[in-house]
């Protein structure tokens, strides 16, 4: 997992490997120790595995990250990643465009 400065407005926080109850406590802080920037990007482009726990962990960091007037936001989900996100309908939440949907 590694985090970076894309701008003053933008952390792009990138998590690799499984994103599972294993990974969750990790990932969280990762998430929310990303700086002052306005907007924290999940890259998930490595993210071999997500279950409801890694779901979880995004949940909770867009919740905490809000009340303190930032943002979340879910770039380059993986296919596996893609799936879970349609099929809980939080692809919608995450601002995801998924591939074939209507907003492509």
């Amino acid at each position: 997992m590694t985090a970076s400065d894309n701008s003053l407005d933008t952390t792009t926080v990138r998590v690799t490997g499984d994103l599972d109850m294993e990974a969750a406590g990790r990932v969280l802080e990762e998430l929310l120790a990303s700086g002052s920037a306005s907007t924290v990007a999940a890259d998930l482009s490595g993210v071999d595995f997500m279950d409801s726990a890694g779901l979880r962990v995004l949940l909770e960091a867009r919740s905490v990250l809000e009340s303190h007037g930032r943002s979340l936001v879910v770039v380059n989900p993986a296919g596996p990643v893609c799936r879970l996100l349609e099929v809980t309908g939080m692809a919608t939440v995450f601002g995801v465009d998924l591939p074939g949907s209507s907003h492509s």
